[in-house]
């Protein structure tokens, strides 16, 4: 959806992206106790997007893919 933006600047979007998901994240689980109680209960694990397609907020793989549990892929 974001590059169907008109006049998208993929530099742009580089260089905020990052505190814009922070941002984001923040919101959404400050405003949310279940969400929020949900997260802290993960504790040290990575969280990631299992994402075939997406490699900025994804793993560019499926949940179902072996590599998953490894973080340098």
């Amino acid at each position: 959806m974001g590059r169907q933006v008109v006049d998208f600047d993929e530099t742009v979007w580089e260089t905020s992206r990052y505190e814009a998901g922070v941002a984001g994240n923040l919101a959404k689980f400050s405003q949310n106790s279940e969400l929020r109680d949900y997260l802290c209960d993960t504790g040290e694990r990575v969280l990631a997007e299992a994402s075939p397609v997406g490699r900025v907020w994804g793993i560019g793989m499926t949940a179902d893919d072996p590599r998953v549990g490894d973080p340098t892929r």
